[in-house]
């Protein structure tokens, strides 16, 4: 039996040096890696930064994501877009938590500076100018 040189807690094990690229690096750690493999680190980065931005847990957002099932509060698609996660759309100034946005309506709404008049009057030029948006 091979012996374990890494594992991490969600059951990944590395028994040679050829498997620790399956571990996030860390030069401080033996091996050069650390015990948790790339994709619980990504987890555990969410979790953290959902937590310190917006004040969530994963499990929260993940019920807002069930709530909306599982699409863009605004536009209604399956895909999130951009970093692969749909993202968490906020008041500003209050931090409340309005839904979870694609990439493409998130950026949106804040390149209108999050201003409603402002996308009124957008929506308003569209419709005067033409669009070509599926109407």
């Amino acid at each position: 039996m091979n012996k374990i040189i890494r594992e991490c807690g969600c059951g990944i094990v590395a028994t040679c040096e050829d498997e620790l690229e399956l571990f996030a690096p860390d030069v401080s750690q033996p091996y050069g890696r650390k015990n948790k493999c790339h994709a619980c680190r990504k987890k555990q980065r969410r979790k953290n930064g959902l937590m310190s931005a917006y004040g969530i847990t994963l499990e929260e957002y993940t019920k807002i994501l069930i709530t909306q099932e599982g699409k863009c509060k605004l536009c209604l698609t399956t895909k999130p877009g951009g970093k692969g996660v749909f993202h968490v759309d906020h008041n500003h100034n209050t931090g409340h938590i309005r839904g979870l946005l694609c990439h493409g309506c998130n950026t949106g709404l804040g390149l209108f500076g999050d201003s409603a008049d402002r996308l009124k009057a957008a929506a308003y030029y569209l419709e005067e100018n033409g669009s070509y948006g599926n109407d």
